[in-house]
């Protein structure tokens, strides 16, 4: 697959497995996983790196699942004063 420089690319947020009290976005099986992904189907994938309980209990990981759904949600409608630029360079959120 190729991607031209200008081309923006669809947006798939990631949310790795383990249930909630195990695992992490770099744990080999997930990243591999979403490394493949991102060769084959020419997609941005951000995954989200949520608290984990019992250090963290639940609805920890909702909390911030929701917020990453949130600044999602801010760059669609243009709202990402103070945040990163490259959403908007690089993602289709049309």
């Amino acid at each position: 697959n190729s991607v031209q420089k200008e081309q923006k690319l669809p947006l798939v947020v990631y949310f790795h497995g383990g249930a909630f009290p195990i695992a992490t976005v770099a744990e080999p099986k997930y990243h591999t996983s979403l490394n493949m992904l991102l060769a084959e189907a020419n997609v941005v994938v951000p995954s989200v790196d949520y608290r984990l309980a019992p250090e963290h209990p639940l609805p920890a990981a909702y909390e911030d699942s929701w917020a990453s759904r949130q600044w999602v949600a801010s760059h669609i409608v243009g709202d990402n004063e103070g945040q990163e630029d490259w959403p908007k360079d690089y993602v289709d959120f049309e």
